[in-house]
């Protein structure tokens, strides 16, 4: 199973990524914002759900939108960073994923760095 973040109803527009690995950012998020509960609550909800539509949140509530697309642009930056370990549900060390949810951080930062050209005005 997967989840979902896009920013547009197009594939280009989508990141798509293995439930375990979207359980573990999100976890990340929690971590590093729990100064936004309801950020951290929409995103796990969402992952309950398949995924998030950014674009259709902009429409709905533009700011919560924007807090969402920031924190997880926050914590791709602070997993780079402090080059945080990903772990399996468990908490297991998960090395030989580590490259590839690498490159796929990077994917959905440019998405991201997308998304808020369109939602700053």
């Amino acid at each position: 199973m997967s989840v979902t973040i896009s920013i547009a109803p197009t594939s280009e527009d989508t990141w798509i990524i293995r439930n375990a690995v979207y359980r573990w950012l999100v976890a990340r998020v929690a971590d590093l914002h729990a100064d936004q509960p309801d950020v951290v609550e929409q995103l796990t909800i969402s992952g309950y759900c398949g995924g998030i539509s950014l674009d259709r949140h902009l429409q709905e509530s533009p700011e919560l939108a924007r807090r969402i697309a920031d924190a997880l642009r926050a914590t791709i930056d602070h997993i780079r960073t402090h080059a945080g370990p990903l772990t399996d549900d468990s908490d297991a060390p998960w090395p030989e994923l580590q490259p590839q949810v690498c490159t796929a951080l990077d994917d959905l930062q440019l998405l991201l760095d997308r998304f808020a050209v369109v939602a700053d005005p």
